[in-house]
């Protein structure tokens, strides 16, 4: 692919939108503020573009671009009238603009946790990529990348507060130890409404687990769900030799079979990074020494150690221990069978509704 770059002037009336853009909120008083700065001391920095196919409604000569980065500095100049901005021409992929465009507004600091978590949900998506791969390109640790995708499953109440700032992702950590969603939300208005930190919140929640969770006598035991480690939004945790999970909530914007994949990757990555702790029953070490001297002693009709009674010479065959009872093929039919369900309910539902 040709990497020529190329600094030039470009007519706004041929540059097309972005064809993949993170961010959806423009605040008018932001473009004015940055129209009124390019006013009185012109463009600072070039926007980034990329050549594109005429509009419909060009001429077949014309020369368009499209928007790579610098949507904020487009609006401020349309609100100028001016006819012409710099720009920097490079020829590059769909992947690789969403990419430098989603790079370039963190960069910035110009997008929300919700626009940030929800570009890279679409990063995702629509190219095929992992997390770890959407996290090595776009320069962001791989716990960050996570814990913002599950911001994506929190009820629609609280996202709109993250979008326009009452709330934090800091708050929202706290603010996911009340499991009643309902009762989320309530804590997270009076969060907003209050202007509480996010130190704040972690104590009202812990005052109202604490208060709710409290038994007369014994200690609290943790079950296998609350050491559940995540992973894009997928939970998995061990019960016993099974994995116990909970999916993330289906977005309007994922496909069946891009759902389906991310699940899959994540229970691959979960079984890899965490293996079945009742797979394996644990040995201290010395014991297993002592007794593997103690077999080779027996086996050559040798005695056993002091403190060991004598055995028989003949040993019986070492058992392996059982397989986890749920495998990762076995768990994607299973998810696979739930969807067709879910989908053959919806539809039964659908024609419910019409007789």
């Amino acid at each position: 692919m040709n990497q020529t770059r190329v600094l030039r002037k470009v007519r706004i009336d041929r540059i097309l939108p972005a064809h993949f853009q993170a961010r959806q909120m423009f605040p008018p008083e932001a473009i004015n503020q940055l129209a009124a700065s390019m006013k009185e001391v012109g463009q600072n920095s070039p926007l980034l573009v990329r050549p594109a196919k005429p509009a419909n409604d060009a001429a077949p000569s014309d020369e368009c671009f499209e928007l790579v980065c610098g949507e904020c500095r487009l609006r401020a100049a349309k609100r100028l009238g001016w006819t012409t901005l710099w720009a920097v021409v490079e020829e590059m992929t769909d992947e690789e603009a969403a990419l430098r465009g989603m790079v370039d507004n963190e960069q910035r600091r110009s997008l929300n946790p919700i626009e940030r978590a929800s570009g890279y949900q679409r990063l995702i998506n629509e190219y095929g990529l992992s997390q770890q791969q959407v996290a090595q390109r776009g320069g962001i640790a791989g716990s960050t990348l996570s814990r913002l995708l599950v911001l994506l499953d929190e009820p629609s109440e609280i996202q709109e507060m993250l979008q326009r700032g009452a709330l934090t992702e800091y708050h929202c950590r706290a603010l996911d130890r009340v499991a009643d969603r309902k009762k989320r939300v309530k804590i997270a208005r009076e969060v907003a409404q209050r202007e509480m930190s996010a130190k704040e919140t972690e104590d009202r929640v812990e005052k109202l687990i604490g208060r709710r969770g409290r038994k007369p006598v014994g200690k609290k035991r943790e079950s296998p769900a609350d050491l559940a480690a995540d992973y894009g939004g997928y939970r998995f945790w061990w019960e016993g030799k099974n994995v116990g999970m909970q999916m993330r909530t289906f977005q309007a914007h994922d496909s069946v079979e891009q759902y389906a994949t991310n699940f899959r990757l994540a229970l691959k990555g979960f079984v890899e990074n965490e293996p079945c702790p009742e797979a394996i029953p644990s040995v201290d070490p010395e014991v297993a020494a002592l007794i593997a001297t103690s077999a080779a002693s027996v086996s050559t009709g040798g005695t056993a150690p002091s403190g060991l009674p004598a055995q028989p010479s003949v040993t019986a065959p070492l058992q392996e221990s059982p397989p986890p009872a749920i495998t990762e093929q076995r768990a994607v039919k299973l998810f696979g069978e739930a969807l067709k369900a879910l989908g053959e309910t919806v539809e039964e539902a659908m024609r419910s509704k019409k007789r």
